[in-house]
């Protein structure tokens, strides 16, 4: 299944189309003084928001009878597997860009963690070495 088959089923424009709802975001935009996140920073913030992005595909599938595979108990039962892949293949593809705000915030809380670490080791190394003792010599 491509992404293109998936943007297929969503309406393209109107207020609540992807096309409007991606440019309210600003998703895809490199907006200035934006900073770069680290790799793994930034595929957990995508993971994320797939995640969220295939809760609202499920909310949406919610009132729907019947669907594009027939109907039926099976396709009950696999449409939130569905739902969450829909979810992952929209936010790949660039999603709402809620993945750039959770990376931001994520990596500004890391650059924190470290600057903490980094102050740490400096406050408690001594000038004369690890294995200085000040009752020993």
């Amino acid at each position: 299944m491509t992404v293109n088959h998936i943007m297929s089923t969503f309406p393209a424009s109107g207020p609540l189309g992807v096309t409007s709802l991606r440019s309210a975001a600003g998703a895809g935009e490199t907006r200035p003084g934006e900073r770069p996140v680290a790799p793994v920073i930034k595929a957990r913030a995508e993971e994320f928001e797939g995640v969220v992005l295939g809760l609202f595909v499920k909310s949406m599938f919610a009132g729907v009878r019947g669907g594009s595979m027939g109907g039926g108990n099976a396709e009950a039962q696999w449409r939130d597997l569905l739902c969450d892949e829909y979810g992952k293949a929209l936010a790949t593809d660039g999603g709402l860009g809620i993945a750039t705000l959770v990376a931001t915030q994520m990596q500004d809380l890391q650059d924190q963690a470290d600057a903490r670490t980094a102050a740490t080791v400096v406050t408690n190394s001594t000038p004369y070495g690890k294995d200085h003792d000040d009752f020993h010599g």
